[in-house]
């Protein structure tokens, strides 16, 4: 039997709120460039701080991320995070804006699929 996985990464452009989980602190407007079943990437004015627990939240979803990186580059900063345990994100559940599917490789075969 062949088992194939694919790897879904969408490139997208939607505008969501960032905050802080465990602060009081008003949320950041950021733009949401990629998703994944498990994690995204933004772009906002804001540095934070590796291991950070924050809440992303869009009309239709609000999901814990924890940032992974946060690098400096020209006009702010890009930060890549994974959603918080027991959140994944599909498709089917919320779509972002202008999402576009980047078509991936299959992850792996089974021994002796052909």
């Amino acid at each position: 039997m062949n088992i194939e996985a694919t790897f879904l990464h969408f490139l997208c452009s939607q505008l969501v709120r960032l905050r802080p989980k465990d602060r009081v602190h008003p949320p950041e407007t950021v733009l949401l460039e990629e998703i994944t079943p498990s994690s995204v990437v933004l772009s906002g004015a804001r540095n934070y701080r590796t291991g950070e627990r924050l809440i992303m939240a869009a009309d239709g979803i609000e999901a814990e991320v924890t940032v992974v990186n946060c690098d400096a580059r020209e006009s702010g900063f890009t930060l890549k995070g994974t959603f918080g345990l027991g959140c994944r994100w599909s498709p089917e559940e919320w779509t972002p804006a202008h999402l576009f599917e980047l078509k991936g490789a299959p992850k792996e075969k089974a021994a002796g699929a052909s």
